[in-house]
C-alpha cells in the first residue's frame, strides 16, 4: 500500500470518528423555556401599555404590579409552565395580581368560587375594627363543628400551620379582588378554608384542613381539623340567615331580608323583582328602599317614585339599604330622586398609548365615543379627556351636573353600603359622599372598589396551545375630586365597622343605626376620613371630670387634622353646645372646659349629655358624661 493511499485511509476514518461525536444541540426544555419567556414578556409589556393604572389602588394595597411579578416569582413560573393545570395556575395568578375584580378570565375566572371549590363547614369573615389590619374570626358553622368546642368570634391564628397572614398571602394571587377590604370580606370567606384543583403547591391540601385559633374571651390557642364536606351551599349551617344576608342579593335567600324588613316595622309596597324594592312604616312615617342591582335603573327608579307617590310617602324620610347591591349602570338616574341639589356624575377616560390596538377597538363603540376616543390617538395622547362616563348621559365637554328630578323623595335620606359590591354600585356611593348633598348621609362599609370604563379583551394563545379569553382595564371611573376610583372607593360620612361583635345582626343595626341619625340621635363613627385624602383619624377622649358642673375634656388625635369641633348634645340627640377644638402642642392634644352653657347663653340643667367630635364635617366617637 503506497503512502499516498494509506493517507486517504486516514482522513476517512478521522472523519467517521467525527460524525459520530454528538454536536451540541439546544434541548427542547431549553427551546419551551425560551418560548415561554418570550410569551410572558410580550403578555407582561402589553398590560404595561394598555392598562389604566390607579395610583391610589397601588398606593392602599402598599405595592406596584412590578413588585408582585417579583414576589410571586412569576416568570419563573411561566419559564417552567408545561401541563395544562400549570399553565392554567400560571396564568390565573398573572390576571389576579393586577388587583382589578372586573378582569375575567374565559378559563379560569371562577376556580376559587363556590361553584368550584370543595369547602370545610366553616364560615369566616373579617373584623374592621382596625381598617389597617382586620383579622379572620369563626362567624359560622355546622353543628358538628361547634361540637368540636369551636364557637363564634374565635380568632383564626393558622391554617394548616402555617401563619394566617402568611397563608393570605399566599392566597391573594388566587383571588381576584381590588382592594383588600373586599378581599378580606368576600374572597377568604371561601378561599381559606376550600380545596381547589388550581392550588400550587405553596397552598398544602391535604384530605382535611387544620385550623389553628384563639378563643374570642381569652385563654390558650387550640386546633381542629375538618374533613371537606362539599360546595357551600350543600352544607348545613347553623345559622343561614349569617349566610344569607352577608351575599350579594341576586346569590342570596331574599326571605331573610324581607323577614328582616318586616322584624323592624316594614311593609312592602313593591318589588320588581329586578333592581329594587319600597317598604314603608307608617308608625314612624318612613320609607326604607332597598337597592340590588343597576340594571335597568333609569325606568325601575321612575317607576318607584311613582309607588312612593301613590302611597302618599315621598315626603318621609328615607333610609336606602344598598349594601348588597351589584353592578351595571346608570346610578345618577337613582342619585337624582334623592339629593336636593344639582351633583356632578362620575368621570371616567381611556388609555390609548397602544394606539393602533385602541383605534381597532375604538371602531366597535358608538360614534360619540369613537370620535372622542380617535380624538386623543390622532393627537398622540396617552390617554383621552376625562368626560362623563362613557358619554352615556351627557356629551363630550359638559360639565357633567345633573339637576334633581322634579318628583323625588324630599325627606332626609340615609344610604346603607357595605363592601361586597362594586363598579356601577361604586359610582353610586361615591357620587353620593363626593357631592356632599345636605340631604343626604351615608353610613356603612365602604363599597368594593371596582370600577372603570372599559375591560377590553383579545384572545391569547397560550404557548401548549389554550387559547384564553384576556381582558385589560382600559380607562379611569374619576371621582369628582379627580381621583381613580378604582381601587379607591368613596369613605362613608359615618363609617360602621363591621366585627365580629356585630356581625350577626351588621344589617340590621344600621337599619336602627339610620333611624337614630334621621331622628337626631349621634351616631358613633368607626374610621373618620377626609373626604379629600381618604386619611384615617384616631379619637380617644381620655377622660371627663366633673368640677362644679364645669367638664374638662381631654381629646387626642392620632393623625393631623384641618380643623374640627366638639359637639354636645342631650341623651336624645339634640344639639345644645359646638365648641371649636384647637391643637396645644405638636401632639395633637388638646383640652376643652365646658361649663354646661348651651347655644343660648343658658345653664344646662342637671342629667346625661352626649359628646362627639367633629373632623372636616364628619362625626367621630361619642362618650356619654353627666352633670350633676
Amino acid at each position: 500500500m503506497t503512502l499516498k493511499k494509506q493517507s486517504y485511509q486516514v482522513i476517512i476514518f478521522l472523519f467517521i470518528l467525527m460524525c459520530m461525536v454528538p454536536v451540541p444541540v439546544e434541548s427542547s426544555n431549553t427551546a419551551n423555556t425560551n418560548v415561554n419567556l418570550d410569551f410572558f414578556d410580550d403578555l407582561v409589556a402589553k398590560i404595561d401599555i394598555r392598562t389604566a393604572w390607579s395610583p391610589k389602588k397601588w398606593q392602599h394595597m402598599g405595592t406596584t404590579f412590578e413588585q408582585e411579578l417579583k414576589k410571586y416569582k412569576l416568570k419563573e413560573e411561566f419559564a417552567q409552565a408545561n401541563s395544562n393545570i400549570e399553565w392554567l395556575r400560571a396564568i390565573h395568578k398573572l390576571n389576579h395580581i393586577r388587583y382589578d375584580h372586573h378582569l375575567k378570565l374565559s378559563e379560569t375566572y371562577d376556580y376559587i368560587s363556590e361553584k368550584r371549590v370543595t369547602q370545610a363547614p366553616i364560615r369566616l369573615y373579617a373584623d374592621f375594627t382596625d381598617d389597617k389590619k382586620p383579622f379572620i374570626f369563626v362567624a359560622n358553622f355546622t353543628q358538628a363543628v361547634e361540637d368540636k368546642g369551636v364557637k363564634v368570634g374565635d380568632k383564626l391564628l393558622a391554617v394548616n400551620n402555617i401563619p394566617i397572614d402568611e397563608y393570605i398571602e399566599r392566597l391573594k394571587p388566587y383571588l381576584q379582588f381590588s382592594t383588600l377590604r373586599n378581599m378580606y370580606m368576600e374572597k377568604l370567606a371561601n378561599a381559606l378554608v376550600a380545596k381547589s384543583t388550581l392550588f400550587g403547591p405553596e397552598i398544602p391540601q391535604n384530605s382535611t384542613v387544620t385550623l389553628t385559633l384563639e378563643p374570642k374571651g381569652g385563654g390558650s390557642s387550640y386546633k381542629i381539623e375538618l374533613n371537606y364536606e362539599g360546595r357551600y351551599r350543600n352544607i348545613d349551617w347553623k345559622y343561614p340567615y349569617v349566610v344569607e344576608l352577608y351575599r350579594q342579593n341576586y346569590s342570596a335567600d331574599k326571605s331573610y331580608i324581607k323577614s328582616m324588613y318586616r322584624d323592624l316595622g316594614f311593609s312592602e309596597v313593591y318589588d320588581n323583582n329586578e333592581d329594587c324594592a319600597l317598604y314603608i312604616n307608617r308608625t314612624k312615617k318612613l320609607n326604607l328602599i332597598e337597592w340590588y342591582d343597576f340594571e335597568s335603573v333609569s325606568s325601575n327608579a321612575r317607576e318607584l317614585v311613582n309607588k312612593a307617590q301613590q302611597a302618599g310617602t315621598l315626603d318621609w324620610d328615607v333610609i336606602v339599604d344598598a349594601t348588597r347591591s351589584s353592578g351595571g349602570g346608570g346610578g345618577p338616574h337613582i342619585v337624582k330622586y334623592l339629593v336636593s341639589q344639582p351633583f356632578k356624575v362620575t368621570f371616567g377616560n381611556v388609555r390609548v398609548s397602544d394606539a393602533s390596538w385602541a383605534r381597532s377597538k375604538a371602531n366597535g363603540m358608538s360614534s360619540s365615543v369613537r370620535r372622542w376616543i380617535l380624538k386623543a390617538i390622532d393627537a398622540g395622547k396617552d390617554y383621552t379627556t376625562n368626560e362623563p362616563f362613557k358619554l352615556a348621559d351627557f356629551p363630550e365637554g359638559s360639565d357633567g351636573i345633573m339637576r334633581p328630578a322634579s318628583t323625588r323623595f324630599t325627606g332626609k335620606k340615609v344610604v346603607l353600603t357595605f363592601t361586597l359590591g362594586g363598579s356601577q354600585y361604586d359610582q353610586f356611593c361615591a357620587m353620593l359622599v363626593d357631592n356632599n348633598d345636605p340631604d343626604v348621609h351615608v353610613m356603612g362599609m365602604p363599597a368594593g372598589g371596582y370600577s372603570n370604563t372599559w375591560e377590553w379583551g383579545e384572545t391569547i394563545r397560550l404557548p401548549n396551545g389554550t387559547s384564553i379569553g384576556w381582558e385589560y382595564d382600559v380607562g379611569h371611573t374619576v371621582r369628582k375630586n379627580g381621583e381613580a376610583l378604582e381601587g379607591n372607593p368613596a369613605i362613608p360620612h359615618t363609617v360602621v365597622p363591621f366585627t365580629r361583635d356585630n356581625h350577626s345582626t351588621y344589617f340590621k343595626d344600621l337599619i336602627i343605626k339610620a333611624e337614630n341619625y334621621l331622628s337626631g340621635v349621634p351616631i358613633d363613627n368607626g374610621w373618620i376620613a377626609d373626604r379629600k385624602s381618604e386619611t384615617r383619624y384616631g379619637i380617644s377622649i381620655s377622660s371627663l371630670q366633673n368640677r362644679s358642673r364645669a367638664i374638662a375634656i381631654n381629646y387626642t388625635f392620632q393623625e393631623n387634622f384641618s380643623h374640627g369641633a366638639l359637639l354636645i348634645y342631650t341623651i336624645k340627640g339634640t344639639l345644645i353646645k359646638e365648641l371649636s377644638l384647637k391643637k396645644v402642642d405638636g401632639n395633637n392634644r388638646g383640652k376643652i372646659i365646658w361649663h354646661g352653657i348651651d347655644e343660648h347663653g343658658m345653664q344646662v340643667s342637671s342629667g346625661c349629655y352626649l359628646c362627639t367630635v367633629k373632623i372636616n364635617g364628619l362625626v367621630g366617637g361619642t362618650k356619654k358624661f353627666f352633670i350633676q
